[in-house]
């Protein structure tokens, strides 16, 4: 009660004793629960009246019943837009599973065309990274000289001589 414990209220009955006497303790307790009890009989009284003036009214009865017709259509659409939602996101969930097993073969297709078992085989094997080559055949010791458009070779070609005078265009 009031969260008091046994002790603090046995300090209270030994200061009342002190204080009032052993005499006059009986009718003093007796006094003060008949005014406990008046209390709380008007306290009851008091939400007992308000509570009707809120049930009898007609006004507040139509504020209660917008508010729950506000609270039903807010949770109406609440539950629409979770719905909706949820329907996007599986689809979208839907997609990514769709293009990931596209990539997935992809991958596994390798990068050449391999065939579906044999996943990335040219890339995984060095041996097979590079096609092995021939090796390049040794220049000879003298290379002819190629000829020209005019059948002569750059060394038998005429000097060719810029005219100064012209303006080159840009």
């Amino acid at each position: 009660m009031f969260g008091m414990g046994w002790q603090e209220i046995l300090l209270i009955l030994v200061v009342a004793v002190l204080v009032i006497g052993p005499d006059q303790l009986p009718q003093v307790a007796r006094t003060i629960g008949k005014l406990v009890a008046q209390f709380r009989r008007m306290t009851n009284d008091l939400r007992d009246q308000v509570n009707r003036e809120f049930t009898e009214n007609e006004d507040f009865k139509d504020f209660r019943e917008f508010h729950h017709s506000i609270d039903t259509e807010v949770r109406n659409i609440g539950y629409t837009a979770q719905s909706y939602v949820e329907k996007e996101v599986a689809k979208e969930e839907a997609e990514l599973t769709k293009l990931e097993q596209e990539v997935r073969e992809d991958i596994n297709s390798g990068p050449l065309g391999d065939p579906p078992g044999e996943p990335l085989a040219a890339w995984t094997d060095a041996s097979n990274a590079f096609p092995a080559e021939e090796p390049m055949p040794e220049p000879a010791a003298e290379t002819a000289p190629m000829p020209d458009d005019d059948g002569k070779t750059v060394a038998e070609a005429e000097p060719v001589e810029r005219d100064s005078t012209r303006k080159e265009s840009a």
